[in-house]
């Protein structure tokens, strides 16, 4: 990713103010699911209009997602999604999950782990919602989640994750970091049992690879699968969907181990997994194309036309 794609992100992720968020909090929490829904419709149109590039990127991403032109309604529609998912982030945080619907598929996979006193890396992406996982973490009653998340540049998102879920924001796992400290800090909490989650869709400055992702290449981080290798951890793929209403699908897809890997085939072994990942995350992308939220020049190509 160029210094300029990675700067558009980390602006994206902390653009919101401490007193937006809060207010969008208490009308969450005071107002209901139902009204705090039809407020967000002026909020995604005031997003489409004054945010161009919001709106362009949007579109460059339909559009490839589509292999068509993405129309206007089409675009406010995957921004009024992403407003939607944000607010029920908040539900999911303060434990109010009973108003949700959440079917759920490969939670197997947990009942083994959890038998067996072992943790597990969730691999996430910036696709439909991760706190859904606080439904299956209260359905099953799962040791903790504990998230990889860089503390310095997602300041806002820790204060609301401090002011409704105080036990998961005391226990982030600072991403900023030197990486034997992190490696050192995750290996701790899988050795306790726990489930770390780690986004692997965007490279934050760190070795990437080249893959092909709706037609057309652009770099995933390698970091999330050279740690899991290292460490000989449980890697899980999960996926949080918005199907609408108040419905919501959990899935999870864990990959096989590779324990006995021999050092020679380790980059091999590392870039087959990733790619695994990538047309995992493709397949869901394109069977729910308005749950994908990167919201900036994903793929480094400007080009298309805004109308």
């Amino acid at each position: 990713m160029s210094k300029q794609a990675q700067e558009s992100w980390q602006q994206q992720e902390e653009k919101g103010s401490p007193f937006f968020l809060k207010l969008t909090v208490w009308m969450a929490l005071n107002l209901g699911r139902r009204i705090t829904g039809l407020i967000l419709w002026p909020i995604a149109i005031f997003y489409f209009i004054f945010s161009p590039s919001t709106r362009r990127h949007c579109h460059l991403y339909l559009q490839r997602n589509f292999q068509r032109k993405a129309g206007s309604v089409e675009v406010l529609k995957l921004i009024y999604r992403f407003a939607v998912v944000s607010v029920d982030r908040i539900y999911f945080l303060a434990n109010n999950t009973d108003i949700f619907s959440v079917e759920m598929s490969g939670t197997e996979i947990f009942q083994q782990l959890q038998a067996q006193n072992q943790g597990a890396i969730l691999i996430v992406s910036h696709f439909g919602s991760f706190e859904v996982m606080r439904s299956l973490a209260e359905v099953h009653q799962l040791a903790p989640i504990r998230i990889v998340l860089d503390k310095q540049q997602n300041g806002v998102f820790i204060n609301l994750l401090s002011s409704l879920a105080p036990a998961m924001a005391s226990a982030i796992i600072d991403a900023g970091q030197s990486p034997p400290a992190l490696a050192l800090a995750v290996k701790e909490a899988l050795d306790n049992g726990h489930y770390v989650g780690i986004m692997a869709d965007r490279c934050r400055g760190e070795l990437g690879s080249e893959q092909s992702f709706l037609g057309a290449n652009t770099r995933f981080p390698t970091s999330p699968w050279q740690l899991a290798h290292v460490l000989k951890a449980q890697t899980i793929l999960c996926y949080g969907v918005f199907l609408g209403g108040v419905n919501y699908s959990l899935s999870f897809e864990p990959l096989p181990l590779s324990n006995t890997v021999k050092r020679s085939q380790r980059s091999a072994v590392i870039e087959q997994q990733l790619q695994n990942y990538v047309s995992s995350l493709e397949n869901k992308v394109k069977q729910a194309p308005y749950n994908w939220f990167n919201f900036y020049d994903f793929w480094q190509d400007d080009s298309t036309n805004d109308n």
